[in-house]
């Protein structure tokens, strides 16, 4: 088991941030750039990581095959600064 926040709010019966099985794609959002890589476990379980930035900075959207894992990066013309209002 994984923890992804280690020493954060007491759970005393079962702690949620514990990951007891692999998840089939783990993103995270905020990345200042796209990036991906598949993780293969010992047991043959596979885990697609893929980093995504934020959308009103590079109009980069993420699409994932979720039955082969396959990522591919759409990129929309935006304007610089659009989204700031």
């Amino acid at each position: 088991m994984t923890s992804l926040l280690p020493g954060c709010y007491p759970f005393f019966r079962e702690d949620p941030f514990i990951l007891k099985q692999a998840p089939s794609i783990y993103a995270i959002g905020n990345q200042p750039a796209f990036e991906t890589d598949l993780l293969e476990g010992q047991d043959g379980q596979r885990t697609r990581v893929v980093l995504v930035p934020p959308f009103s900075e590079m109009g980069d959207v993420v699409l994932v095959n979720t039955r082969t894992l396959q990522v591919k990066s759409v990129r929309f013309g935006i304007e610089p600064g659009w989204a700031s209002g």
